[in-house]
């Protein structure tokens, strides 16, 4: 049986909450594949790791992107994001695996996820309501790629890539992926992408419809840290 596939993106700056996240995945899970995209973190970097986690079965592969295509594209909150969130718009055409979960690196997985990577799903992708627009996006700091369904589309990469340079997104990457797989995707309960940093703002807006959402979940397998703070 083939390794459960795991995809993350991160710079040499931001290592440390890629590391991170990380070692909460793989203290809880193992037997992964998992797929660092980046532009510069040295290969050093990928033996060592490999080299402490060879006992257990883990494997992290350096996957170098080229960020100069995302030079047009429309950020949004740009003191957290950089072009390297649209990466993960790649990921169809990059990866050979058929099944691969997309992971911001700044999550914590406070739980086993094996349910959710043997989950069986004919959706192009699978993910959690965004909090704030539940009724239109989906929150692209997990998303589960189901890359045969998406690449039955032609070139559907293609068409991912110029719409990150459209103004007038609100959320980069996010409303990309919305845009295009809202109205196709498999929603997943919110265990998986609990957003840490919205309840501030829920509580001072008075939302209450998100106080309530967040409050039925005392424990979470994954926790997103969507929020200038980070783990």
């Amino acid at each position: 049986m083939s390794a459960p596939v795991i995809a993350m993106q991160c710079n040499y700056a931001y290592l440390d909450k890629l590391f991170t996240s990380l070692k909460s995945l793989l203290y809880h899970n193992n037997g992964l594949k998992i797929y660092i995209l980046n532009p510069d973190i040295p290969q050093e970097w990928f033996k060592n790791v490999n080299q402490q986690l060879s006992s257990i079965g883990d494997n992290i592969i350096d996957l170098k992107v080229d960020q100069s295509g995302f030079g047009d594209s429309q950020i949004s909150f740009s003191n957290r994001l950089n072009t390297m969130t649209f990466n993960k718009l790649l990921l169809p055409r990059l990866l050979p695996e058929e099944k691969v979960l997309y992971l911001d690196s700044d999550v914590i997985i406070n739980h086993s996820i094996t349910a959710l990577l043997n989950l069986d799903f004919s959706e192009p992708l699978a993910a959690v309501k965004d909090l704030n627009s539940p009724d239109s996006e989906i929150n692209a700091g997990v998303v589960y790629f189901n890359n045969p369904v998406i690449n039955q589309h032609p070139k559907i990469v293609d068409q991912l890539l110029p719409a990150s340079k459209q103004p007038g997104l609100k959320n980069a990457d996010q409303s990309v992926l919305s845009n295009f797989f809202y109205h196709q995707a498999k929603f997943l309960p919110r265990t998986y992408n609990y957003e840490v940093g919205v309840e501030g703002y829920a509580v001072y807006h008075h939302i209450d419809r998100i106080i309530s959402e967040l409050a039925r979940i005392s424990d979470p397998a994954i926790i997103h840290f969507d929020s200038d703070g980070k783990p």
